[in-house]
């Protein structure tokens, strides 16, 4: 008992370490899970070893079999539970924001979902020793690498909105994201708003709005970002303006460099980026890889929207990232080839 509690000690001291120092990662959601499992783990046996005491006390005995019972049934229905509620959001975001690629990536995922799990098996006969339960098996270990990497980056993002550090700020970096016309839409408005807030709360600080012009707006981002900045009441003097960048790279690496030339020279910016809560920690990582520290805080949005957002960030984030995913799938692939090789040589000397 004594060696399992050290082992959520040690987890848990990993994840503070994490959460302290850097945490612009998975590991920091990783080392979340991997505590509370552990502990999990541990209140389990500490109530099995401790069984006759609590036998006891019907009233405890009577929660733990509740809490018992509704943790397998979650278990069991989390995939029928996860295909009805990625389904719903599909078609709940196009009912509000109408059908475009963009939207349709929860109800993919789905349909995905529902298929691997519910269809497949019933046209294939995937318990016999064939190429097709091969097959079958490989795309399962695939798909639960990704589904462990998207818990993983939801939950990392979530934790990297809290900052227990909270340092006097130079800066304020608002990411733009799209325009109507000459008007910042209402998700905009929700990243200004939140990069407003955080302003206000760190005296002597400067806002910086940063995005370019897209082919089919009339002016750049920035500049119109700053007006509705103006409107809000940020005077002029503390309004700072990027407007070249096309992405999230260019809106970090141009915004470093307007925040450094205000700065005397060799001292850092020290800032946060202010953006919606399920592109933080894709801005952080992106922040991360080019040497430059910040911290981040997330604006909220619709809920029927978040969902198909985090999904989409998550793909943004493997496609940022996909040597490390391409090398990883590759020595999966290898490992189960040579797995199934080593099974079949088994299986033929046995026989």
């Amino acid at each position: 008992m004594i060696y399992l509690f050290l082992v959520v000690l040690l987890f848990a001291a990993v994840f503070l370490y994490i959460m302290n120092n850097d945490k612009r990662n998975l590991m920091s959601g990783v080392f979340f899970v991997l505590t509370l499992l552990s502990l999990g783990i541990w209140i389990i046996f500490l109530v099995f070893r401790y069984s006759q005491v609590i036998s006891n006390y019907p009233i405890l005995m009577s929660i733990i079999m509740i809490l018992s019972v509704l943790l397998v049934f979650m278990l069991v229905l989390l995939p029928i539970l996860l295909i009805g509620f990625l389904f719903y959001n599909g078609i709940k975001i196009m009912i509000k924001e109408g059908f475009r690629p963009r939207n349709v990536l929860s109800l993919l995922l789905s349909i995905l979902l529902f298929v691997y799990l519910i269809i497949w098996p019933r046209f294939n006969k995937i318990t016999s020793n064939s190429f097709a339960s091969y097959i079958y098996v490989y795309v399962g270990i695939l798909a639960v690498y990704f589904l462990f990497l998207m818990m993983m980056f939801t939950l990392s993002n979530m934790l990297n909105l809290i900052n227990f550090k909270k340092k006097d700020l130079d800066f304020v970096l608002v990411l733009g994201a799209g325009l109507i016309k000459d008007k910042v839409t209402p998700l905009l408005a929700g990243r200004i708003d939140k990069g407003i807030e955080v302003y206000r709360k760190n005296k002597n600080s400067k806002l910086i709005l940063s995005g370019g012009q897209g082919g089919d707006e009339v002016i750049a981002e920035g500049i119109a970002m700053a007006n509705y900045a103006r409107e809000k009441g940020v005077p002029e003097s503390d309004i700072l303006i990027e407007d070249k960048s096309k992405n999230t790279k260019e809106n970090i690496l141009f915004s470093y460099e307007i925040m450094s030339s205000h700065l005397d020279f060799g001292k850092k910016p020290n800032f946060a980026i202010a953006t919606n809560s399920y592109h933080v920690l894709r801005a952080l990582i992106i922040a991360k890889s080019l040497g430059i520290d910040c911290i981040g805080y997330g604006s909220k949005s619709k809920w029927y929207f978040t969902l198909n957002a985090f999904i989409r960030e998550f793909i943004g984030y493997i496609h940022y990232t996909r040597k490390k995913h391409i090398k990883n799938i590759a020595l999966i692939t290898v490992i189960y080839v040579i797995g199934i090789i080593l099974t079949q040589m088994i299986f033929k000397f046995a026989i």
